[in-house]
């Protein structure tokens, strides 16, 4: 359970870009009846995107799973025609014969219209599928769209004893300019050699702070210096007078 403090902090930074981190409540109680996942590091809220019609109202969605990173623009993922489909993945690197689930382009309007995601806690139910990515593989079948690899690259594949294929290093280092790159395990294991760098990719991504991340994206930034400091004690998020003394006093670091 996030706190509210917490999305008022975010969302601070992110109207910036025109952007917001919506807190949509989920009731556990609904997946009462469902089994525990069979990954220890999964919990039943893992159902929950399941309930993605219902929460959100766009014709499309691109669902991300956890230790997941976005690199580049998705403006060409997004233009994809998916109304022919009710999904698109990425075929699972360890399980080739199924799609990895952890990045999906959802097309909303055909899960909507077709009552999707009751259906899938219902499966989840009778046939005690307790992988949620096989439940999505075994309920759509041949009818899932196929991405491109940059979509999900499943870099951080095994645990510290995993031994490096000669197939994953052919698929490592031959799928060029990965656009969402997907850390799946506790060990985010990554070669040391590898030639994107990805091990420093994400603790570049994990130390950023969201106001580095803001001032990198607004345009014609300039860096503002300032008369004093001054530091403002609050006894909870919104506090609409401080914000008001803030834009007063242009030359003070808050």
């Amino acid at each position: 359970d996030i706190s509210h403090e917490w999305f008022v902090n975010i969302n601070y930074f992110l109207k910036k870009i025109n952007s917001e981190i919506i807190d949509e409540k989920i009731d556990l109680n609904r997946f009462n009846e469902l089994p525990e996942l069979k990954n220890a590091n999964k919990s039943k809220i893992e159902y929950g995107k399941f309930l993605i019609p219902e929460l959100i109202n766009e014709d499309k969605v691109l669902y991300l799973g956890n230790n997941t990173i976005i690199d580049q623009n998705l403006d060409n993922l997004f233009a994809i025609d998916i109304k022919d489909k009710p999904l698109y993945a990425t075929v699972d690197f360890v399980h080739p014969d199924k799609f990895n689930m952890n990045v999906m382009l959802i097309n909303n309007i055909y899960w909507r219209n077709n009552n999707i995601g009751n259906q899938f806690l219902e499966l989840g139910k009778n046939y005690d599928l307790i992988d949620d990515q096989a439940m999505i593989n075994d309920g759509f079948g041949i009818n899932i769209g196929k991405l491109p690899e940059i979509y999900n690259y499943q870099i951080g594949i095994g645990n510290p004893n995993f031994e490096l294929t000669n197939s994953y290093l052919y698929y490592e280092d031959t799928v060029a300019g990965p656009v969402i790159i997907q850390y799946p395990t506790g060990s985010r294991l990554i070669r040391e050699n590898s030639p994107k760098n990805l091990s420093k990719k994400w603790w570049n991504y994990h130390g950023s702070e969201w106001s580095e991340v803001i001032a990198h994206l607004s345009p014609n930034r300039i860096d503002k210096k300032f008369d004093k400091e001054a530091i403002i004690f609050l006894n909870y998020a919104e506090n609409h007078g401080a914000e008001e003394l803030i834009k007063r006093l242009p030359n003070i670091h808050f």
